[in-house]
């Protein structure tokens, strides 16, 4: 019941609803977009390819048909081209612009500056967790990754590279990597 208090279940809903259907599509269209490029094919082989991360026989199938045909039937399958990675890159910008605003305001209504500041009303809720966990793909905390085993950055395509860091300096971003 904590997670959705009474007087602020609908909107911890509704935020849900529209990260889940705006972020979490945005963000993968974007790193498949790049990942899918066969220059990136070896770190996408390796991010499927980790134990943590996904089943032995089924990353080394991936791996082993990425470049006869998997990555080409993906992006056709999921429609993954330039539109789709522009139009997804604007919804990024726009969602984190949108809760930048909405901390903001929370900001505001706070008595003491060093207290934390949450995404509705003045304590942790559904609505922080689901930002934090919709974010951690793009974000991609540094602290996480020698538990997960993802790629290095410079196995990362310098645009993912240059989005991540955009988006860990907005307020949004800062408060996603302080959760």
């Amino acid at each position: 019941p904590f997670l959705y208090p009474a007087e602020h279940k609908e909107t911890i809903i509704q935020l849900e609803e529209d990260w889940g259907s705006r972020v979490g599509a945005a963000a993968r269209c974007v790193c498949y977009h790049q990942l899918l490029n066969p220059m990136y094919h070896d770190a996408y082989r390796q991010i499927c390819g980790n134990p943590k991360l996904s089943c032995n026989v089924q990353s080394k199938l991936f791996g082993a048909l990425l470049d006869k045909g998997v990555a080409d039937a993906m992006r056709k399958i999921i429609v993954v081209n330039d539109e789709t990675n522009a139009a997804s890159l604007v919804s990024l910008r726009d969602t984190f612009e949108e809760v930048s605003e909405r901390l903001e305001k929370q900001d505001k209504k706070k008595a003491k500056k060093e207290e934390t500041t949450f995404l509705v009303g003045e304590s942790f809720t559904a609505a922080d967790l689901a930002w934090v966990a919709f974010m951690f793909p793009i974000l991609q905390p540094p602290e996480t990754a020698p538990l997960l085993g993802y790629i290095t950055d410079d196995q990362m395509p310098p645009s993912v590279l240059s989005l991540r860091e955009k988006l860990r300096a907005t307020r949004a971003g800062q408060s996603a990597l302080t959760m």
